[in-house]
């Protein structure tokens, strides 16, 4: 045979193979359901642990800010072990009852 007819039919026969295989793993991908991990609930939001720690402070930034209305930007943190860390991430509550640490009013 003539060396083009061979290397046409060896590249058809590479697209088929390549498209079969290609087609084979989609199928495989689709077919699979999202598995949800030991830190999401039910509702696909995160659980996470509030730490039941003292801070060594708390603060509250009541300064005028330039910042777009729209930027979220928390004007409440702690102080932990020297940084700053969101309320979000302490069980509030807890540090209300548990801890001597009171918001420090910034102005």
């Amino acid at each position: 045979m003539n060396k083009k007819i061979i290397l046409i039919l060896f590249s058809i026969i590479l697209v088929f193979v390549l498209g079969y295989s290609l087609l084979q793993a989609k199928s495989h991908f689709s077919q699979q359901k999202p598995q949800v991990g030991p830190s999401l609930q039910l509702t696909g939001t995160p659980t996470t642990t509030l730490l039941k720690v003292c801070p060594e402070e708390w603060f509250s930034n009541q300064m005028p800010s330039t910042i777009e209305s729209n930027t979220r930007v928390s004007k409440e943190y702690f102080i932990y072990k020297g940084v700053r860390r969101e309320l979000l991430e302490f069980d509030v509550d807890w540090v209300k009852t548990n801890c001597s640490v009171k918001p420090q009013v910034v102005e």
